[in-house]
């Protein structure tokens, strides 16, 4: 996706018993992104909307908070899924809400797999 604005607050990541601090990226990021690799919102198999992990990641990979090496930008990948799996948890509550949770969690792992994969020339050096 194209990230426009500015990205704020921070957000709290839970799932699989484990939960952490994702915090806010600020700066905003022009485009021209990993998050071109899939549709950052899609129906596919069940209602998923990426933008904001998009956003976040969209400056990671311009700003390269956690440096300009491979773990940087696996950092950058990690933090999508984990904000892409806080999207799932968090519109996705209680009982009826399971199956589209842990689908929708399915759906943001294939995403990351794909960052993981194809993402590595949306994070070149200086």
């Amino acid at each position: 996706g194209i990230a426009v604005g500015l990205v704020t607050g921070s957000v709290l990541v839970t799932g699989a018993g484990a939960s952490a601090q994702v915090p806010p990226i600020v700066v905003p990021t022009p485009g021209g992104t990993p998050c071109a690799l899939f549709p950052d919102v899609g129906y596919v198999p069940v209602y998923y909307n990426f933008r904001g992990p998009c956003r976040n990641i969209d400056t990671c990979y311009e700003t390269k908070p956690y440096g300009f090496t491979g773990a940087g930008r696996k950092a950058c990948d990690d933090r999508w899924r984990a904000s892409a799996r806080w999207w799932c948890n968090t519109s996705y509550v209680g009982f009826f809400g399971g199956f589209a949770r842990v689908t929708c969690r399915t759906v943001a792992d294939a995403h990351w797999a794909l960052l993981r994969a194809l993402g590595s020339p949306f994070f070149s050096s200086p």
